[in-house]
């Protein structure tokens, strides 16, 4: 049983969801409906980047994009009024990547999280991309 909302008339825009399509689990729109409908006056979320929906084929830095695209075709009446996806700061053509994020994500993409965490152990696993040693990069840190 879901705890009671303390303030159910405070509009709010929760800042971070995720969509995705698993072989062992789905969570799209139906599934966020009805987990931000549960009492609270949730007007908006926000995506946050959980690598679901990447394109399987075309530049590997370009990949990410479907995810963009794949939250826009999931919610086409815009209750995830912002997406934060993701693009590779380390790769040559990420103007490029964060143009075509913008072209695709309907007015709505506005940011990217670069998950900087990393372990070189095998047991580690990461949802997110992560980059190996990504912020020490001269790349990363490069103005563009």
């Amino acid at each position: 049983m879901p705890e009671a909302a303390l303030e159910p008339d405070l509009p709010i825009v929760d800042p971070h969801h995720h969509l995705w399509r698993h072989p062992a689990s789905t969570y799209m729109t139906p599934e966020l409906r009805a987990d931000t409908g549960a009492g609270h006056d949730v007007r908006h979320t926000v995506f946050v980047e959980c690598a679901s929906g990447y394109r399987e084929d075309g530049p590997e830095s370009h990949r990410p994009v479907g995810e963009t695209q794949f939250v826009v075709d999931a919610d086409p009446d815009g209750f995830i009024a912002g997406i934060v996806g993701f693009a590779d700061l380390t790769a040559p053509d990420v103007a490029d990547v964060l143009a075509e994020h913008v072209a695709v994500g309907a007015g709505r993409f506005r940011g990217i999280r670069h998950v900087n965490a990393w372990d070189e152990s095998p047991e580690v696993e990461w949802v997110s991309v992560t980059v190996p040693r990504a912020i020490s990069a001269p790349a990363f840190r490069a103005p563009r």
